[in-house]
């Protein structure tokens, strides 16, 4: 089986006996198994790494302990932490590059609805704003939106739906009140509409719609929220935004993997 071959930089030693400390070891395996990923041994590691088999036995169940590697009948594989660490580093990017394609749709939904617009996208189990429209042209770069979602909002509520594990559940809201959690009915009309309106006590509405890649994955949301005084005619706003949701899911970069 052919090896990757890495990218070769000017101030780049090879490894050998002088990788002896832990943290090198460690770094030097996390580099090896990430170039890997169909697996690799111990034997083989040892070889490719010029580190003893003890001290590659050791740092593995310390990386298996902390996620950072599994293995499988004496195979090696990346663990769960280090392709969450992946993803980290690359979300910036990707998020960037959905803020850039998407905010025309934005704009032109804040157009038609005057209500501000957010763009929102799962982020392990926080759901974050990179995105808000507050008037024509005016958008927000990913570090001024920032924050994350309430937990009962209609955006969280949107994602849930199309979880694999989207079972209906109590939740608590911001000021430690039990919020009714939705129904899987409820769930069941997200899937197939895409779409949830919510009306609260306090006068206000929210619209989400899932921005679905064509495998039916939720991508993103696009929310809206206002005074219920201002949204006139509720079924064409959310019309809108329902249309508005399927032409930024023609947008989306591809590849794109901000589901996470």
């Amino acid at each position: 089986m052919s090896r990757p071959v890495r990218p070769k930089h000017h101030d780049e030693t090879e490894p050998g006996a002088e990788a002896n400390g832990s943290l090198a070891r460690a770094l030097l395996l996390l580099r090896e198994l990430a170039l890997r990923p169909e697996g690799v041994g111990v034997s083989e590691l040892s070889r490719t790494l010029g580190i003893p088999k003890p001290s590659v036995h050791r740092t593995l169940r310390t990386m298996r302990r902390l996620g950072f590697a599994r293995e499988s009948e004496h195979v090696y594989f990346p663990g769960t932490e280090l392709r969450r660490l992946a993803r980290d580093l690359t979300a910036g990017t990707e998020s960037r590059l959905l803020c850039e394609r998407l905010s025309p749709v934005m704009v032109e939904l804040y157009c038609a609805a005057r209500l501000p617009v957010e763009l929102a996208v799962p982020r392990g189990s926080d759901v974050v704003v990179l995105h808000r429209v507050h008037g024509r042209g005016a958008w927000n770069p990913i570090g001024t939106a920032g924050g994350t979602v309430e937990h009962h909002g209609a955006t969280t509520k949107v994602l849930s739906a199309f979880s694999l594990d989207s079972v209906p559940h109590e939740v608590i809201g911001d000021r430690g009140e039990r919020v009714r959690g939705p129904s899987s009915s409820q769930f069941a009309e997200i899937r197939r509409t895409g779409l949830l309106v919510e009306r609260s006590c306090h006068g206000r509405v929210e619209l989400a719609a899932a921005v679905l890649d064509r495998l039916r994955r939720p991508m993103a949301v696009l929310a809206m929220t206002g005074p219920t005084a201002r949204v006139h005619n509720i079924p064409h706003t959310a019309t809108l935004l329902r249309q508005a949701a399927h032409d930024a899911a023609k947008l989306l970069p591809t590849g794109s993997t901000s589901r996470c």
